[in-house]
């Protein structure tokens, strides 16, 4: 929380998420760790309970703060929002990982299911679920992608908003297509897609 008050405190309209300082702050734990021979001393299952429990805080502190008035006013483009996006999720966790995942691909689809359709301690309570020992390793891959997922993410949160309130929403929306679409390319011509 101190680093992005920070942060905010310096550039102003620019709020970085608390989750995503935390995520950085971890990061950087985790590498001191390593170097210093701390991380041998950790024991794993012990930090898998307490990240279970604070996930099951986190789910709950996000349900709590739903604000019930917000929702009633703007109760139709919620429901057009949320079947929209229910359908497209449920395509690309369900059908596509089938076609495309090596193993594990269930696991990894609800992972990424109760990620897209909550947050990400709502994916993480579902594998655990799932893939109480989790042996799908599905964690592990998510931490290594989130390091090139977040800066993106984090950007898109921060500025897609004052982008489309400025009236540049389509031209962002474009670029943010062609460049879903060129990735979606370079993975396909490199074989990354399973046909098979």
């Amino acid at each position: 929380m101190l680093m992005s008050k920070i942060l905010t405190s310096f550039l102003s309209g620019f709020e970085l998420p608390v989750f995503s300082c935390a995520f950085i702050v971890g990061i950087l734990i985790k590498l001191i760790f390593d170097k210093t021979s701390v991380s041998n001393y950790v024991c794993v299952q012990t930090v898998e309970h307490i990240t279970g429990t604070f996930t099951d805080f986190l789910i709950a502190f996000g349900i709590a703060s739903i604000k019930i008035s917000i929702v009633v006013k703007y109760i139709i483009p919620l429901v057009i929002l949320l079947m929209t996006g229910i359908i497209v999720t449920f395509i690309y966790v369900f059908i596509v990982p089938g076609k495309w995942l090596k193993e594990f691909w269930f696991e990894k689809a609800i992972f990424t299911w109760g990620w897209l359709t909550g947050t990400m301690a709502n994916g993480i309570a579902l594998l655990r679920v799932v893939d109480p020992e989790m042996q799908s390793y599905c964690l592990d891959s998510y931490a290594i992608a989130y390091s090139f997922i977040a800066p993106v993410e984090i950007s898109l949160i921060t500025f897609a908003p004052i982008i489309f309130i400025n009236g540049y929403g389509l031209i962002f929306s474009t670029i943010c297509l062609i460049l879903c679409i060129t990735i979606l390319l370079i993975a396909y011509f490199k074989k990354w897609f399973i046909t098979k």
